[in-house]
């Protein structure tokens, strides 16, 4: 959507935009493809007119979607292509697996019984069996080992996880690509600036930092998160809880 007018974007704006840019990464072809009533629905917007469409361009822009038509562009009924440059769209993967076991078992008892009667008459009988003296055994000395239980283990108590503590300041980082780029940066209307050629990585930290970059091939951060650049040059009022698009003339040291 380069080349729209822009302004500055509340949060709850940048929020809305957040939400339609994860719907148009991952969901279905209208989600990816809004029209421009459903864009100004999401908004609150009850008609198109052009504060309502710089709005919408603004917020979107900010979460890194370009629109094909553009929002000013796009006529009533028209549907919108929303898409995240450099976004790969990622392929989802279904797996089924069935496991099925039978086990059969058998088991047979042979008894073998034995037995017998008759008449004895003229048979002569076996001599008898002389007894073998018995002897007896003497006593085990061996002793039998004593087993100490084990002591049982101590479970070590789980640590309960912390939600990490808010941050108390940005930090902008911002890295130079291909070539150099112009940069200015302050702390608000008033404050000292910082007017250099960026040609290597420099960080800026405050409650509050506005930047004005000439190119938007520079590769800003803020707080280990990225943040796109939509054109060249760019300016942004960039705070602990507002992210604010700033239009030449109000930029540092313009």
């Amino acid at each position: 959507m380069a080349g729209e007018p822009q302004q500055p974007v509340p949060v709850r704006d940048l929020e809305i935009a957040q939400r339609i840019a994860g719907a148009a990464r991952s969901g279905s072809r209208a989600q990816r493809e809004p029209t421009l009533e459903q864009l100004l629905g999401a908004f609150d917007e009850p008609e198109p007119t052009d504060e309502a469409r710089t709005r919408i361009a603004s917020a979107l822009t900010l979460a890194g979607l370009q629109a094909q038509p553009t929002v000013h562009e796009a006529h009533p009924g028209e549907r919108l292509k929303l898409r995240l440059p450099g976004a790969r769209r990622r392929g989802r993967v279904l797996l089924a697996v069935g496991v099925l076991g039978l086990t059969l078992g058998a088991a047979t008892a042979v008894a073998a019984l034995s037995g017998g009667g008759g008449d004895n008459g003229g048979v002569a009988s076996a001599p008898p069996v002389a007894e073998q003296p018995t002897v007896a055994t003497p006593p085990s000395t061996a002793t039998t080992p004593v087993t100490t239980p084990a002591k049982p283990k101590k479970r070590k108590a789980k640590k309960k996880k912390t939600k990490p503590a808010a941050p108390k300041q940005v930090v902008v980082r911002l890295v130079p690509t291909s070539q150099a780029s112009y940069l200015c940066v302050d702390h608000g209307p008033g404050t000292a600036t910082t007017e250099t050629t960026l040609s290597a990585p420099l960080t800026f930290k405050g409650k509050r930092v506005r930047i004005n970059v000439g190119l938007s091939s520079v590769n800003v951060t803020v707080n280990g998160k990225p943040f796109k650049l939509a054109f060249s040059p760019s300016g942004y009022d960039i705070g602990l809880k507002k992210r604010s698009f700033l239009p030449q003339g109000r930029r540092p040291c313009a």
